[in-house]
């Protein structure tokens, strides 16, 4: 093997290596936003919850969920039928929030 093809290889070599510094880097850091949470897991096993804020995680070994925190309303229409046999129809609305303290247990539910 000459000099040339020996650097080719090598060169190969070093670009991968980059390559998987280079993601490894990129998966490590990520941001939660404000009225959100994050629900990090270890090989797929509820670890912690992150905070809003810049956040680290262990490479390959470790993934995130986000959960909404914020207020959040459902419309429906609700028919019900009254006592002298009438059919109405009322608007329903609905407001619910995920509280920061069961963040965990609404992760399970979603």
């Amino acid at each position: 093997m000459d000099n040339s093809a020996l650097f080719s290889v090598v060169s190969i070599a070093i670009g991968i290596l980059a390559l998987f510094a280079l993601v490894t880097a990129i998966k490590t850091m990520y941001t939660v936003r404000t009225y959100t949470a994050g629900i990090v897991e270890r090989f797929g096993k509820y670890n912690r919850i992150a905070r809003p804020g810049l956040q680290f995680l262990v490479p390959w070994c470790e993934t995130v969920r986000f959960i909404d925190l914020q207020v959040r309303q459902a419309a429906v229409n609700v028919e019900t039928k009254t006592k002298d046999n009438v059919l109405s129809t009322i608007p329903v609305s609905v407001q619910y929030q995920v509280v920061e303290e069961k963040v965990f247990d609404a992760s399970i539910t979603s």
